[in-house]
């Protein structure tokens, strides 16, 4: 009978569910209308291998995106694995999904005229990053420079395109940022820089669920997987960009916690 009734309150919660708008955020590496073009067809693809309604809704910059973060308003969410860990000690999100094929590490780009081939020569002088807890474009950058005693200015600029933009425009003398953002902008964009340093390496940006709707985990788990398997699915997931497909778990991150990047949080 405990069985049954059990089995009947699992049923009913997954019937609730799936009447529910689940919300899904993503981290704004990208200009709101980058973002939407790469996760709306993933979003739309996932809502219909999983039978679930799901709705993208989109920060405006990384502060807000990290209030929005520990408000709980996201269902499900791509975030960096430095925001996992304080989503999940403040709020208790869980990983599900990660690209299998590569690590994330930041890297400071600098432009091709500016005549820096050093970081040393960025010593005393203003750096570009998208915000204070980007993980690879900003923390694990600026946690590097100063234990080799680069002393520097940091700028946040909202986001990884405006962090080069600054640089190729010489607002700054260089700009913090990652592989994947790089390759991203315009070839006229790329074309001036150079990449100057690139950080340590950790585990990807997972997608991760709120414990409100972990139940599905095998549901999303299994759709992510499904898209793969398919030449137009494996296109999609190509953009954010997943590779290739494997489970999560939050031991995956344990190696970040030793970079003790605590005192290089802003709140």
């Amino acid at each position: 009978m405990r069985i049954m009734i059990l089995a009947a309150c699992l049923l009913f919660s997954t019937m609730v569910l799936a009447k529910k708008t689940l919300i899904v955020g993503v981290v704004p590496q990208f200009e709101s209308h980058k973002i939407r073009e790469i996760w709306q067809p993933v979003i739309d693809e996932l809502s219909y291998r999983t039978g679930l309604e799901l709705k993208l809704q989109q920060a405006i910059d990384i502060p807000s995106f990290e209030k929005e973060l520990a408000n709980e308003v996201y269902d499900i969410v791509y975030l960096n694995p430095y925001h996992l860990l304080m989503a999940n000690d403040e709020n208790g999100y869980l990983p599900i999904i990660k690209d299998s094929t590569r690590l994330l590490s930041g890297i400071l780009v600098v432009s091709k005229e500016s005549g820096i081939t050093s970081i040393e020569q960025l010593n005393n002088q203003e750096i570009a990053f998208p915000a204070p807890n980007a993980l690879g474009a900003s923390l694990m950058t600026r946690a590097e420079l100063t234990r080799k005693n680069i002393e520097f200015t940091p700028v946040y600029v909202h986001s990884h395109s405006s962090a080069y933009l600054n640089t190729v425009l010489g607002v700054s003398r260089a700009g913090g940022g990652v592989v994947h953002s790089l390759k991203q902008q315009k070839q006229s964009i790329q074309d001036k820089l150079t990449i100057l340093y690139q950080t340590s390496k950790v585990a990807p940006h997972p997608i991760a669920l709120h414990p409100r709707v972990i139940e599905q985990r095998q549901v999303f788990y299994d759709a992510f997987k499904g898209m793969f398997s398919s030449e137009s699915g494996k296109n999609k997931l190509s953009k954010i960009p997943m590779r290739g497909v494997e489970a999560a778990e939050l031991s995956d991150y344990d190696n970040l916690k030793m970079l003790n990047l605590e005192q290089f949080i802003e709140r």
